[in-house]
């Protein structure tokens, strides 16, 4: 920033300015709604998007800027590349994988289920129409394909909510995976002899992890299948948290799936990849992974 002659209004807001300065397509993460600090947000309603868009588009001059060697800024490069923080890759993006930390443990959701529709477009050969393009972008969504986007993200399956739930937009496909990376080996972690993993789905999303592969990696290159049987039965909901069939009990539609994997060995990540294409979308309420002593 300093090397942009930024002013000091602009250093304020550098958090915006590096996002737009680095030229990559961010990952996409959804976090659980934990305030981390308390307080309030510092942009709030119409003044403070407002305020960001003013931003957003200086960081594009600034970027434009760079991309011709920062003349028009009254900064000099010799190569846009001096900058090392900037990429100038004309390599193209991967949006193909999304983010979701898990709520109740040290542990991060990943998948490439399909969430957006096809058609949208995240680059641009000029920097200033990147708020035009996210314009066009929600309007192709539109107001329901937007809020079913936000109501059903992946952070609904690790969020220790079971009256929230993970729903793909469109038909389970050959191909589609959801994986748990736990940042470290759980064997390590803790000395766990097996490892229980348990799904809390419907019936439609149970037939299809009858379809998949189960997975586990300690480096996330080399995998491991584990063929062991998928054990479901019917739930019922009895106070905040489901329970299995019982008398008495309100079936709720849900099935629990557990499958129990060897954990002598070393993993910190599990996943699980569909196999055949389904009729049905994803409907994930829950996945939870325990260990045994």
């Amino acid at each position: 920033m300093r090397i942009l002659n930024a002013s000091e209004a602009e250093m304020k807001m550098a958090d915006n300015y590096y996002t737009i300065l680095s030229n990559r397509v961010p990952e996409v993460w959804f976090d659980q709604g934990i305030e981390l600090g308390g307080g309030q947000p510092f942009t709030v309603g119409t003044e403070g998007e407002e305020r960001n868009n003013r931003y957003t588009l200086r960081a594009a001059e600034y970027l434009s800027s760079i991309a011709s060697g920062g003349g028009n800024e009254g900064f000099a490069l010799s190569a846009p590349d001096q900058l090392p923080y900037v990429s100038c890759s004309s390599r193209g993006f991967d949006t193909s994988t999304t983010r979701a930390v898990c709520r109740s443990s040290r542990c991060l959701l990943e998948t490439n289920i399909v969430l957006l529709p096809s058609g949208l477009k995240h680059v641009n050969d000029t920097p200033k129409n990147m708020l035009a393009i996210e314009a066009r972008n929600r309007d192709a969504m539109g107001a329901a394909g937007a809020q079913f986007y936000i109501n059903h993200a992946p952070l609904n399956a690790v969020d220790d909510r079971h009256e929230t739930y993970f729903l793909s937009p469109n038909h389970a496909r050959a191909g589609d995976f959801i994986m748990l990376d736990f940042c470290d080996d759980t064997h390590s972690m803790r000395p766990w002899r097996s490892v229980m993993m348990t799904w809390l789905v419907d019936l439609h999303t149970e037939l299809a992890l009858k379809t998949c592969v189960f997975e586990t990696s300690l480096d996330g290159v080399t995998w491991a299948s584990f063929g062991l049987e998928l054990a479901c039965q019917e739930v019922v909901r009895d106070g905040a948290h489901p329970e299995p069939q019982s008398d008495d009990a309100v079936n709720t539609g849900l099935r629990q799936c557990i499958t129990v994997i060897d954990s002598s060995g070393s993993s910190r990540y599990f996943r699980v990849t569909l196999m055949e294409n389904q009729g049905a979308p994803w409907s994930v309420h829950e996945i939870t992974v325990l260990g045994r002593a």
